[in-house]
């Protein structure tokens, strides 16, 4: 009986963890129970995902307009890249991985399989770079948007830009459109990724 209660105990943990987004109050990061909140940051001069392969619960949360707030769950996987895939002309791209959040739920673009686990065409891209005297760190979100083989110039796209990297995890903004077709089809948000212990 002992055992059936420490399984149940377990899987609440972690469907707590799936639901919990990050909060900065008094300078110190704390998990909120029910979502994510939207924050305004930005990352110090040496901030990087490197150092953060694991297991995510991953929230998105839609901002649009005067209209209800939509939000997905779900899970991400971040890995190493290999040394000789860790470069992407002047970005570096030092992680890679998937994840099974449902991307058209807050009307983001699916550009390709979000789950691919192929390092050549992976579902998701840790893409880090200093641009204009600040540090930007983006997840490329789509495996077709991230293929090693083709440098696209234009078309959908859905990223998530990393604006705070604390013990827990990272939070930041999304933005996903189609350039060609103007302001309507595009969706921006928040999300957070907290870690989940191993």
């Amino acid at each position: 009986m002992s055992a059936i209660v420490l399984i149940f105990g377990l899987l609440a943990v972690c469907a707590v963890l799936q639901h919990v987004g990050v909060d900065r109050t008094a300078g110190e990061s704390v998990l909120v129970a029910g979502g994510c909140k939207p924050i305004s940051e930005s990352l110090f001069d040496a901030a990087t995902l490197s150092d953060r392969p694991g297991e995510y619960g991953l929230t998105l949360v839609e901002v649009a307009g005067d209209s209800p707030e939509r939000s997905a769950l779900g899970t991400l996987t971040l890995r190493p890249h290999k040394s000789e895939l860790d470069s992407l002309r002047s970005v570096s791209t030092p992680l890679y991985g998937f994840s099974d959040i449902d991307l058209q739920s807050v009307g983001a673009y699916r550009v390709g399989d979000p789950g691919s686990e192929d390092p050549d065409a992976p579902g998701v891209l840790v893409l880090e770079s200093d641009r204009d005297g600040r540090r930007v760190i983006i997840l490329r979100l789509g495996s077709e948007a991230n293929r090693r083989d083709r440098v696209r110039y234009d078309g959908a796209y859905m990223v998530l830009e990393v604006q705070r990297i604390d013990e827990d995890g990272f939070a930041g903004s999304w933005r996903s459109g189609f350039p060609m077709s103007g302001t309507r089809s595009r969706t921006r948000g928040y999300f957070c990724a907290i870690q989940v212990p191993q």
